[in-house]
């Protein structure tokens, strides 16, 4: 059974101008009551704290945290100041890190943001500047790092194609061959669980609206092809995307790994 998954956007505002992101120029009221109903009259296996910027207003911040129903929050740690940080110190966090995402301060500021947290893991979202650069190159930005886990996730974009999902499967070829085991292994655990399943996925918006789906869009419809497609369940494909953007390469490649370790 699918686990049960709602995502709470207390605000779209963001304090950062990610090119890649496409929720961060949306307009909604807040309506607190409504919201925080919303979050306490149903059960979730997880319940993530989403944006925007979760953690840019304190006080929207405190109403959620205080229902006790937040169980991870996806933040990109800039502007944390101590009194947010004890409201958040305890759940997982989510943060992303991308080439041009941060500004040199920005960067010294969520390196000593991530050392703070005991269960942090990073995203990775795969856009062709990322791809462009050398793995290796990437994988010595990635020590730098003190964290739980490196996550990816497929760029969603009306500009994606063909070729692009080409060329991020054979850059995670390129990686997985220059990672160690942990990281192999949290590859695989990424291509097997690319996405959650939206059946079982849920979002609420600053004004108290529930709606089915992630926080990128709701109720839409996996593409026919998909449907029948013989790697649909090893995919669990993203409803978002036009274009196919299963890394078969990469999925082989770990694949043979696993299989080898057990002869």
């Amino acid at each position: 059974m699918s686990k049960r998954v709602l995502y709470v956007i207390p605000n779209y505002e963001c304090n950062l101008k990610c090119s890649h992101c496409d929720i961060k120029n949306l307009k909604c009221e807040y309506n607190e009551e409504a919201l925080i109903k919303v979050i306490t009259e149903d059960t979730y296996d997880e319940v993530i704290l989403f944006g925007g910027e979760p953690t840019l207003y304190y006080d929207r911040l405190k109403a959620c945290i205080d229902t006790g129903k937040i169980t991870s929050i996806t933040t990109n740690l800039i502007g944390l100041t101590s009194d947010k940080y004890d409201l958040i110190k305890n759940l997982h966090v989510t943060t992303s890190w991308n080439p041009s995402r941060f500004n040199p301060i920005q960067y010294s500021e969520w390196l000593d943001n991530i050392e703070k947290f005991k269960d942090l893991t990073v995203l990775v979202t795969l856009t062709p500047e990322l791809i462009s650069i050398d793995p290796l190159d990437f994988l010595k930005k990635a020590n730098e790092w003190n964290v739980s886990g490196i996550l990816f996730e497929q760029l969603i974009s009306d500009k994606n194609t063909e070729k692009h999902f080409i060329d991020v499967d054979k850059w995670l070829c390129d990686i997985a061959d220059k990672w160690n085991i942990k990281a192999e292994n949290l590859i695989l655990d990424r291509v097997n669980n690319w996405y959650f399943d939206c059946d079982s996925t849920y979002t609420l918006r600053p004004d108290g609206e529930f709606a089915f789906g992630c926080p990128h869009k709701y109720n839409v419809s996996f593409a026919r092809k998909c449907l029948s497609c013989s790697k649909s369940l090893t995919c669990r494909p993203c409803k978002l995307q036009s274009l196919c953007s299963f890394p078969e390469e990469l999925y082989r490649k770990v694949n043979s790994h696993e299989n080898s370790r057990q002869i």
